[in-house]
């Protein structure tokens, strides 16, 4: 890909946060103007009008649009809350086999970004967002409007920082982990992998991998059924 080169995105799934994706493109996110969005891909919505977008059809429907644009570098972004279903997802994209369709990077002009912050790619980071310093981000993660990330935290691969969510100094969210609106995880509390925090819990230790914790402070009250391998 040449600096010329024209870059087409697919916003993949068309439901709440795919409109909150639109907006962000539509005002300012796209990478100085060399990201211009193609539509969505949906395969339980029909082609048509979409938040200012258009949804193209289900995913069969990007061969055409490959076709239309053969000279464009292709990215995409998933646009679901759900951990599991994201996954699912990217799988799919990833099993097209086009090496030029690949998962692209939203970061807000909005958000604050630290120094030493490292933020993998297919992940999005929304306005309001910060990121402090020494915190790395892994691939296809969210961390929503308004979340709060400080010092030496990490945050795993297809994890989901929901508003206002609050980690302190070095926190470790694994991969797959959600951490629930207005939730504070303490210094250096560690959620595993696939936990789910309940909206507004305060976790003050360790929560297991594949377990939901809720409340003041925060107890585990059940376990999650795994739908990822270790």
């Amino acid at each position: 890909m040449t600096l010329s080169t024209p870059i087409r995105l697919i916003i993949i799934a068309a439901g709440g946060h795919a409109k909150e994706l639109v907006s962000y493109l539509t005002t300012g996110a796209g990478d100085r103007g060399t990201v211009s969005l193609a539509g969505l891909i949906d395969d339980h919505r029909a082609p048509g009008e979409f938040a200012g977008s258009r949804v193209l059809g289900g995913i069969d429907a990007l061969v055409q649009e490959f076709e239309k644009h053969p000279n464009a570098a292709w990215r995409y972004l998933t646009a679901v809350g759900s951990n599991r279903l994201r996954r699912e997802l990217v799988d799919r994209a990833d099993g097209i086999g086009r090496k030029d369709f690949r998962p692209w990077t939203l970061i807000h002009p909005n958000a604050y970004i630290g120094t030493e912050v490292e933020v993998g790619e297919g992940t999005c980071i929304a306005p309001g967002a910060t990121i402090t310093t020494a915190v790395c981000i892994g691939r296809h993660s969210i961390v929503n409007v308004q979340a709060s990330i400080s010092h030496d935290c990490t945050v795993g691969d297809f994890a989901n920082i929901n508003p206002q969510a609050t980690l302190c100094g070095g926190v470790t969210v694994d991969d797959y982990a959600f951490v629930g609106a207005g939730a504070t995880l303490l210094p250096k509390v560690k959620v595993g992998r696939g936990a789910i925090i309940g909206a507004g819990a305060t976790v003050t230790y360790d929560i297991p991998a594949w377990s939901t914790a809720v409340g003041v402070p925060a107890r585990v009250i059940k376990s999650n059924e795994p739908f990822a391998s270790p």
